[in-house]
């Protein structure tokens, strides 16, 4: 691999905007910008969200960081590393202030941020909007995995860490270093992929290594003498390394990383690996998800054309970085994301310098001009496209709520506080974070927080799910007299649901057509719901009018996962009930109401 060692770049002089510059560069960058805000604009989605607000609420009711776990009565040893404290307390701030809606305005002002940023990943200013065109295809192709998660802030420090680093290489000046430290500091204390600097930092380090040998001592003091030294960049690795420490756990959180990078590797005897759909390695998301599973192949080829375009100045620290989070990324779905975002500084790198070498300080030819005028116009176009078809989803958002519909057990929960449910609770793991923050002091069974559970105690949970006689013995030793599981969307619980409404032992306390409550048989005075009665269908079907009829679409798809209910939960699939309630919804006088799965 030949690698050389560019020269210092000479200060840049000052330049005013000017309107060639505003209409050229800037006005684009903030409509790209915005762009990539409006792609991940769409409703809470993900239950992680509700143990972050929970956690920030307790860290305030305390006033002190949190050590031990206080929200499930399942956790044999208490003990816990809650690093993303400082995520949690930001969202709490926002969501306070601003509610759901507020969230959601926060994810998409850290990708436009992330996305105007991108623009300095690479020291040659000709190719100005290449950075940003490409973060708007690949975060287009990745929304669905950009929630409100602390992997905001990864990116969002992934993406400086990069910059500092380059201009440190294009300079020499050791001060755009210092500020990887504050940097650090955050990013430890907001998510325990922190390591991911240290890998940054090396590959940086292991690039100035090459170079440094493999020029000679004279040439390289004559000619680049402000070129990144080994011993810098090797005491700025450490040094990152050292300062993980600052944060409420110190030295006890240097493992964390570690205990993360172990649960996604791919292997028939990994439960976190095979049972976590966030943690798929590539080749099952390409089955499941097979859109990001081909994008993340096409952005992969484009990155390596993109080195063999500008293999006379290879850099190792790109290739290096290309080949951690590929590996990273075809692991687990989750790390695709982060790959994006390396894709995009060392596509727009490779390119820059190609062309820049191919034309120097030269205009470009006026045919590749024109190529380039069409190439952002044809890109126009196309997300033109998808802006419009976005937009048309956005129509059919709930609209008094910016929660999704039949991801969380709203009205379920509504009932156990009204009726004062008590006793211990069996909920889905996708639950428990909502359950902690709708009713604080409540503990709950488990909950999203998979990092303090063994993998014994997720394979007994697991077990119950796809053994539901077992779960006899679970309520017995936990003392459960409430279960609470999705019917719609997530269908891994199914099989309980059904036995627990079959059981003599539970009843049907409440149901939505999204979620399911169940209570011990004679811990709830109200009688329980009888979806093989035509009353109960009648009840359901006020109680989905009541609350979407404003939102027509969301009504029929919740009809939907009612007539799905019934099928799932009741014996005899011809009953009346299911006949009636599925004449009732198809019903020639009621076309709207047309059974709809979106």
């Amino acid at each position: 691999m030949k690698t050389t060692i560019e020269p210092t770049v000479p200060a840049q002089p000052q330049f005013r905007v000017t309107k060639q510059l505003l209409f050229t560069r800037y006005f684009p960058l903030i409509l790209i910008s915005a762009m990539c805000g409006f792609f991940v604009y769409f409703p809470v989605t993900d239950s992680d969200i509700w143990w972050h607000l929970a956690s920030a609420r307790e860290m305030i009711a305390q006033k002190s960081f949190l050590t031990k776990d206080p929200f499930s009565f399942t956790i044999t040893s208490p003990h816990w590393i809650n690093l993303h404290w400082l995520f949690q307390l930001m969202c709490y701030g926002v969501f306070t202030v601003a509610g759901a809606k507020g969230l959601i305005l926060l994810k998409c002002s850290f990708i436009s941020i992330i996305c105007i940023l991108s623009t300095q990943f690479k020291q040659k200013q000709r190719f100005f909007l290449l950075p940003p065109l490409l973060c708007a295809i690949l975060f287009f192709e990745s929304r669905y995995l950009i929630l409100i998660r602390p992997v905001l802030i990864t990116l969002l420090c992934m993406t400086i860490f990069i910059i500092l680093f380059e201009k440190y290489r294009s300079t020499g000046n050791k001060k755009y270093l210092l500020w990887l430290f504050p940097v650090q500091i955050i990013w430890t204390n907001s998510q325990g992929l922190f390591a991911i600097s240290i890998g940054i930092a090396t590959s940086y380090l292991i690039e100035s290594v090459v170079s440094y040998f493999s020029v000679k001592r004279q040439q390289r003091l004559q000619s680049i003498p402000n070129a990144p030294q080994p011993l810098v960049l090797l005491l700025i690795t450490i040094a990152l390394a050292a300062v993980t420490v600052v944060n409420p756990y110190g030295i006890k959180s240097f493992l964390y990383p570690l205990k993360l990078f172990l649960r996604i590797i791919p292997s028939a005897h990994n439960i976190y690996s095979i049972n976590i759909s966030e943690n798929i390695p590539f080749f099952e998301y390409l089955k499941s998800n097979s859109r990001l599973g081909y994008s993340t192949l096409i952005a992969t080829s484009i990155t390596f054309f993109s080195f063999a375009l500008n293999a006379k100045n290879l850099r190792i620290a790109h290739v290096l970085q290309t080949l951690l989070f590929a590996a990273l990324a075809f692991m687990a779905e989750r790390n695709v994301l982060l790959y994006f975002l390396i894709v995009v500084s060392v596509i727009s790198n490779n390119v820059a310098s190609y062309l820049q070498n191919q034309f120097q300080e030269k205009a470009l030819p006026a045919k590749i001009a024109r190529y380039k005028s069409a190439f952002i116009l044809i890109f126009i176009f196309i997300f033109s496209f998808h802006i419009f078809t976005l937009s048309r989803e956005i129509s059919i958002y709930p609209s008094n709520s910016s929660i999704s519909p039949f991801r969380f057990p709203d009205k379920a929960v509504d009932y156990i506080k009204q009726h004062n449910l008590t006793g211990n609770i069996f909920n889905d793991i996708r639950y428990g974070g909502y359950l902690m923050w709708r009713i604080p002091g409540k503990q709950v069974f488990i909950d999203g927080r998979l990092i303090i559970r063994t993998p014994q105690f997720f394979a007994e949970f697991l077990s119950i799910y796809d053994h539901p006689e077992l779960f006899s013995g679970v309520a017995e030793k936990f003392r459960i007299t409430t279960v609470l599981l999705p019917s719609a969307i997530f269908y891994r619980s199914i099989k309980l649901a059904r036995w627990l409404y079959n059981s003599p032992e539970w009843d049907l306390a409440f149901t939505d057509g999204s979620s399911v409550l169940f209570t011990k048989r004679g811990t709830d005075n109200n009688p329980p719901v009888n979806l093989q009665s035509q009353d109960a269908v009648n009840m359901l079907l006020d109680l989905l009018h009541n609350r979407w009829h404003k939102d027509k679409a969301i009504l029929t798809e919740a009809r939907y996962h009612v007539t799905n209910l019934i099928k799932f939960l009741v014996k005899d699939n011809d009953s009346t009930a299911l006949s009636y309630y599925q004449h009732t919804v198809s019903s020639p006088l009621n076309n709207e109401k047309s059974v709809f799965c979106k």
